[in-house]
């Protein structure tokens, strides 16, 4: 039991030693310098949007309603997904899909400075169907599309991020 808990703390140390953090901790947040950012684009019910908002703000940012108070805007289109069929089993029934979810994004500073130029995020999830359930396809389909928006949403905390 003792050599276990020694494991478990040399592996820790050595872990602490290289810069590992987990995601989301303190050296994964965005910085705090865009100011309340305003999100122009989206449809403001959608769960898509309200799905952003709360990864905003988990990492620090604030999202506002008003252009006025923003201090930068964070200009989508209105994510759009497609499929492609990948592969169809012997009796030509479709079996492997790929899901695609991409929007175009910029940032933009209040005074107008360009933060991130105009460029499409774009992310794909990979679906793999059962010919004989169908109404396992369609629960599998649901859950893949709810991957590839927090997929995406985590694509553009990245960029946010990086810029």
């Amino acid at each position: 039991m003792m050599k276990l808990k020694n494991t478990v703390i040399v592996i820790t140390l050595l872990l602490s030693a290289c810069g590992y953090q987990l995601r989301g901790s303190s050296g994964d947040l965005i910085r705090s310098d865009l100011g309340a950012v305003y999100i122009s684009g989206l449809t403001d019910q959608s769960d898509f949007k309200r799905n952003l908002v709360s990864s905003l703000n988990d990492q620090g940012i604030i999202v506002t309603d008003d252009l006025e108070q923003a201090g930068s805007v964070l200009k989508m289109s209105n994510p759009t997904s497609s499929s492609r069929l990948v592969s169809v089993n012997k009796l030509a029934q479709g079996v492997d899909y790929s899901l695609f979810l991409r929007s175009k994004i910029s940032l933009r500073s209040s005074a107008g400075e360009t933060l991130i130029k105009e460029r499409e995020v774009e992310v794909r999830r990979d679906l793999v169907a059962d010919p004989d359930d169908a109404l396992g396809n369609d629960q599998l389909e649901t859950e893949t599309k709810l991957e590839l928006q927090q997929a995406w949403i985590n694509a553009l905390l990245l960029q946010l991020r990086a810029r």
